[in-house]
């Protein structure tokens, strides 16, 4: 370890994709089975376009209507705007509030507005990361918190 990058050593190599999991499959015949070799789980969040859609359809509005409602939220270099952002402004990254949509949320969704800040940011879904997998030298318990976010 160095100190300025203090992270658990890491180990990248290339391999066909189709071979992916034949290549895990014999990590674990090798170290020790399921117990010490694993796959990364990733967990995704709501952003804000899809609060809003799961908002939306919670209260019982149609698709077409949350993807409307959601097409209001803007992206710089393909990262979404929050809806604080969104609704308030953000002087601090030259973020002016967005005036449609805040009419809109005052005026016809009221409901929608309070109900997707409070689903932005949770964990909506998980997978296995496409590369990513743990060995480890000592048994890898159900507790342990070997995550990595996704975007």
């Amino acid at each position: 370890l160095h100190e300025k990058r203090a992270s658990v050593l890491d180990i990248d190599f290339d391999s066909e994709g189709s071979k992916k999991d034949l290549i895990i499959e014999n990590l674990r015949k090798k170290y020790g089975g399921y117990n010490y070799v694993t796959k990364v789980q990733t967990i995704s969040t709501a952003k804000s376009k899809k609060a809003l859609q799961i908002a939306m359809r919670a209260l019982g509005y149609t698709s077409e209507e949350g993807v409307y409602v959601a097409s209001f939220i803007q992206a710089e270099r393909g990262i979404l705007y929050t809806l604080t952002q969104t609704y308030y402004g953000d002087p601090e990254n030259n973020i002016l509030p967005n005036k449609e949509f805040v009419n809109l949320m005052d005026n016809k969704y009221p409901e929608v507005w309070k109900i997707a800040q409070k689903i932005e940011g949770l964990p909506v879904g998980c997978g296995s990361h496409a590369g990513g997998v743990i060995l480890s030298t000592k048994p890898l318990q159900s507790n342990s918190s070997f995550v990595m976010s996704s975007t």
